[in-house]
C-alpha cells in the first residue's frame, strides 16, 4: 500500500511539473485580445520545419513564425485545478509591419476533412482546435480533443492526424521573446 501510495504522490508531481512548465508559455486570452504575446518557435524535430500556418524550415537567425498558446477554461471553474489535464489552442501569429495582423488557430477540421490554421475569433469551445499537450522528454506532442488523433507533419510541409503516439510529430519549443 505504502508503494502505490509512494508512485501516486510521484505522478501527480510529475504532472504539476508538466503543467507548471507549460503554463509558463502561455497566454491569457485576454492578453491575446489585448496584442500582448508570450511567443515562441516550435519546430518538428524530424522535418525541421516551424509550425506556421504555412510551414517553413526553420533557419537560425532568420525571422520564423511565431506561435503562441491559450489556455481554454472549462465553463465549469471547479475543473480548472492544478494537474487536470487542459486544453490549449495553438495560434501562429502572422506579423506584419511590426505588428500582430491575423491570429490563426490550429484546427482539425472534420468537414473538410484537413487539418490547418483557421482564423481566430476568440471562441474557445471548438473541439476541433482544442490541443491537448503532452511533454515527451524535451519534446511536446499535440493530440487533438475532438478525435483524440495526434499531429504530424510530413517532409513535404503538409499537417495531417494519425492514430498512433509513436507516429506524431514531436515539437521542439524554441524561445523567442
Amino acid at each position: 500500500m505504502k508503494r502505490l501510495t509512494f508512485i501516486f504522490i510521484i505522478m501527480c508531481f510529475v504532472n504539476v511539473s508538466a503543467t507548471a512548465q507549460m503554463s509558463s508559455i502561455q497566454t491569457s486570452t485576454q492578453s491575446a485580445i489585448q496584442g500582448k504575446f508570450k511567443t515562441f518557435i516550435v519546430i518538428d524535430i524530424v522535418t525541421n520545419f516551424v509550425m506556421a500556418k504555412e510551414p517553413i524550415l526553420f533557419e537560425q537567425g532568420k525571422i520564423n513564425t511565431p506561435c503562441f498558446f491559450t489556455v481554454v477554461v472549462p465553463d465549469d471553474l471547479a475543473d480548472y485545478i492544478p494537474g487536470n489535464t487542459r486544453s490549449f489552442l495553438v495560434h501562429s501569429l502572422q506579423v506584419g509591419n511590426g505588428r500582430a495582423e491575423k491570429d490563426w488557430v490550429l484546427e482539425n477540421n472534420l468537414k473538410e476533412e484537413g487539418v490547418f490554421f483557421a482564423r481566430n475569433k476568440y471562441i474557445n469551445n471548438i473541439f476541433s482546435k482544442q490541443w491537448i499537450i503532452k511533454v515527451d522528454d524535451e519534446n511536446v506532442i499535440f493530440q487533438n480533443v475532438r478525435t483524440k488523433g495526434f499531429l504530424l507533419l510530413d517532409s513535404s510541409g503538409q499537417y495531417s492526424m494519425v492514430s498512433s503516439i509513436t507516429d506524431a510529430s514531436r515539437w521542439k519549443l524554441i524561445y523567442v521573446y
